[in-house]
């Protein structure tokens, strides 16, 4: 893994690298062999944009370097002072800059909460003496934990496979079930907790309740499903 980023790495620098040279010698042409205080910069928003992106408050370099070169070479090779036009690049070339640091900031830090949360839910989850799996809006599931593979007598590769509504749950329970998750998924309120019966993985009925509650998994819509063993629920 260390390996595939350092190349990765390794190759968003070359590409950096690349665009930058471009840019220097399109500002060269420009000042030096057309003789032209007009320098088309759009190019240089390219590796300004990309390197924010990649490294945030590192890739400010670059658009501080090809700022500084156009300063220079507008002065030094097309022998003409910087006007009003050429500050006015300058000052939108960091700008930009400075916003799209300012957003790769806050996203990485949402990207970093997200984990750390999912980390969280994980370990929480793993150790729990319930079953426990998240679906996604077309009742795909995207998250199963042990208990749930013990109760069910599935492994979790095998709870991803699975056409959930055809195989775990039990025949008598499929519409209802379906007809529940229809009416969340338009928004129509419904109960909490019910009452189903789902397959095991060697045929025998299982009687479940079932807690749902809507939630988001990478960003998306997901919902968060509570499988209680009936059979392991204390009477009261």
């Amino acid at each position: 893994m260390k390996i595939i980023t350092h190349k990765k790495q390794v190759w968003k620098i070359a590409l950096i690298s690349v665009l930058v040279v471009l840019c220097c010698l399109a500002t060269y042409y420009f000042h030096a062999v057309l003789h032209t205080g007009t320098v088309v910069t759009h190019l240089y928003y390219i590796p300004i944009i990309l390197s924010v992106i990649w490294w945030q408050r590192r890739g400010l370099v670059v658009a501080v370097l090809l700022a500084a070169f156009l300063a220079y070479s507008h002065v030094v090779l097309c022998f003409t002072p910087l006007t009003e036009n050429d500050f006015s690049r300058i000052f939108i070339f960091l700008t930009v800059t400075f916003a799209i640091w300012l957003a790769s900031e806050r996203i990485a830090e949402a990207d970093k909460r997200t984990a750390e949360s999912e980390i969280n839910f994980r370990a929480l989850a793993e150790n729990a003496n319930i079953g426990i799996y998240i679906s996604d809006k077309d009742r795909q599931m995207v998250y199963v934990n042990r208990e749930l593979c013990r109760i069910t007598g599935y492994t979790e590769q095998e709870l991803y496979d699975l056409a959930y509504f055809k195989k775990v749950v039990h025949p008598d329970a499929r519409e209802y079930l379906k007809g529940r998750h229809r009416q969340r998924k338009d928004g129509i309120i419904t109960p909490d907790s019910y009452d189903s019966t789902l397959l095991t993985s060697d045929g025998k009925p299982l009687p479940i309740e079932i807690n749902v509650a809507s939630t988001t998994w990478h960003n998306h819509l997901a919902y968060l499903v509570i499988i209680k063993d009936k059979g392991r629920i204390p009477a009261h």
